[in-house]
């Protein structure tokens, strides 16, 4: 046997569509309640304002590596050059 699982109350007000939704919360609770719940939305996204910039350094960091690295294996030695790990 399912059970159907509601979200709205009976007791809470039926909204029409999305602007009427806007309208009634504008009416009954002010333009603050549209921020409600901003402030810790945003402190939860600020790890992506580091691992973005952070990542995008260390590609350019590990492309810098690994060409310099092969720049030296060219040049170096023929005995060194034919060395593998």
């Amino acid at each position: 046997m399912t059970v159907p699982i509601q979200t709205q109350t009976w007791d809470e007000p039926r909204y029409l569509h999305t602007v009427d939704a806007a309208r009634t919360i504008y009416r009954s609770e002010g333009i603050r309640a549209f921020y409600r719940g901003l402030l810790p939305s945003l402190l939860g996204i600020t790890h992506v304002a580091v691992q973005f910039p952070l990542y995008e350094q260390l590609k350019v960091w590990a492309r810098e590596s690994i060409s310099q690295y092969y720049h030296e294996a060219r040049n170096a030695e023929p005995s060194v050059r034919n060395f593998r790990l």
